[in-house]
């Protein structure tokens, strides 16, 4: 599948995040709702299809994948009452989030796509349901991070082996995912986690932090945090 460039739902949880089963949780409402251009390798029954295949899952029963429009199989891998999470094929990773925004009962809904293809790649952006889904950049909510955000110390961009590396890798990469049942973002650096890059940059690794969890404000997403190896 081609790589996206850097620019999920109805289930019976028995112990964790219980989504009752008489009627749609929060994400599945949006999900389902959502336009077929937001979610190109599923339509609307494709969707539904997930969500039956997820739900027979968690009850024990061993089911098929769906079978998508450009013919990869898909899973539905996990689901809260805010978040959603599709395998659609091998390489590829969908999440979908709801997050709370003002005015009474008014939500934003966030859209990951994730190439796992080493390194893997995010592109994220932001929808507003209540205005016809209109697309909104994903800056309009987030500072993106720099290069030296994701070093344990900023002030390490100017090491000279740290330069060395970063300019013969060429591109800074990182993925993004959202947390189950807490309105963060996840930035987790991936520019030297692959196998080639860890054998050729061995003392870049304790030098980059885990990720960067971002916190949302109901307006923004804000830094809140460096997860340390």
């Amino acid at each position: 599948m081609q790589r996206i460039a850097l620019s999920i739902l109805f289930a019976v949880l028995y112990l964790w995040g219980a989504v009752p089963l008489s009627g749609q949780n929060r994400i599945t409402t949006w999900f389902l709702d959502a336009p077929d251009s937001i979610t190109p390798h599923f339509n609307r029954e494709d969707r539904k299809h997930l969500i039956d295949q997820y739900t027979l899952s968690v009850g024990g029963q061993s089911v098929e994948p769906v079978r998508n429009i450009y013919g990869g199989n898909s899973v539905l891998l996990s689901l809260s009452d805010t978040r959603i999470t599709v395998k659609i094929d091998d390489s590829t990773l969908f999440e979908m989030k709801a997050l709370s925004a003002p005015g009474a009962g008014k939500e934003l809904i966030g859209v990951i796509y994730t190439d796992r293809t080493a390194p893997a790649i995010s592109s994220f952006v932001f929808y507003d349901p209540s205005k016809s889904w209109q697309r909104l950049p994903a800056r309009t909510f987030v500072d993106l991070p720099r290069a030296e955000d994701f070093l344990t110390d900023p002030a390490l961009i100017e090491d000279p082996e740290v330069k060395k590396a970063l300019v013969e890798r060429g591109l800074w990469t990182y993925s993004v995912s959202f947390a189950d049942n807490e309105e963060t973002l996840i930035f987790t650096p991936t520019t030297f986690t692959e196998k080639t890059a860890l054998a050729l940059y061995p003392d870049m690794a304790s030098k980059l932090v885990k990720g960067l969890v971002y916190e949302w404000d109901k307006k923004a997403f804000k830094p809140r945090q460096k997860l340390l190896q």
